[in-house]
């Protein structure tokens, strides 16, 4: 009854807390309050695996990612993305094979209650992650889009709750359950805004938490 009351006391001091929710018991053991572990994506430390890009050509619009070996967040490594941001309607985009990927094909983020990453991006830049489903586990292909987040020039800790992600319409599979299931992730996607001129976005240590 005691150890009951003691995480309900927790749960409720940092439920207004943006980022994830941890809980301590007496004995010391922490957890995220959805249930699950936190699930590495990538840090880059055993490199960068394939990549992909797109962006509105039409407009100007071009991402070029790669590895970036001189500044990284907390280690030696992290992926670069210099950018066109164009002047069309959409920017461009990136993704990457991550070297983290379970011999099953998917990760298994059942429990946790979003993502946390690292990036330092130009001063008021903005771009957003997205994610998308494998075909196991859960996962039905969906791809769902975060709302975009605002670069400071500086290294940043960032946040986004499974909560704010919604269903993308124009990629993905368009017939799914409309329903992003942790338990079955594929991939990751990061997309930069239109009309915001030029720059470089580095990216480091991504964790489903």
């Amino acid at each position: 009854m005691k150890r009951a009351l003691f995480l309900t006391i927790i749960f409720a001091f940092t439920a207004g807390c943006e980022s994830f929710v941890y809980l301590k018991d007496k004995g010391g053991a922490t957890g995220l309050a959805g249930g699950g572990k936190p699930v590495l994506y990538d840090d880059f430390e055993k490199g960068l695996g394939g990549t992909w890009q797109y962006g509105d050509t039409a407009n100007g619009g071009a991402c070029m990612p790669g590895e970036e070996s001189t500044d990284a967040h907390a280690s030696k490594k992290a992926v670069k993305c210099d950018y066109k941001s164009g002047q069309g309607t959409w920017g461009c985009g990136f993704g990457w094979t991550s070297a983290y990927v379970p011999k099953e094909g998917y990760f298994d983020a059942k429990g946790t209650l979003g993502v946390e990453f690292w990036a330092k991006a130009p001063l008021g830049a903005n771009f957003a992650f997205s994610v998308k489903e494998g075909t196991q586990n859960g996962g039905d292909g969906e791809v769902y889009n975060a709302p975009a987040v605002t670069g400071n020039g500086r290294w940043k800790k960032y946040y986004v709750k499974w909560e704010t992600f919604t269903r993308g319409i124009y990629s993905g599979n368009q017939n799914g359950d409309d329903a992003l299931n942790p338990a079955g992730l594929g991939s990751i996607d990061i997309q930069v805004s239109e009309k915001q001129g030029n720059g470089t976005l580095l990216v480091d240590d991504i964790w489903f938490k």
